[in-house]
């Protein structure tokens, strides 16, 4: 079951980061899938 949910979150995520590239600095879209993942792996930690 998590390697189902991980395989879709990563393509869900690719997909989005491609297609916000576009519209927005990539170094923006790189900064905050980085503090959203960072969130989500704090909040796993804890």
């Amino acid at each position: 079951m998590f390697a189902i949910m991980s395989a879709v979150l990563w393509g869900i995520s690719d997909f989005l980061g491609g297609l916000l590239s576009r519209r927005v600095s990539p170094v923006t879209v790189i900064a905050a899938s980085q503090s959203c993942g960072l969130a989500v792996t704090g909040a796993a930690c804890f």
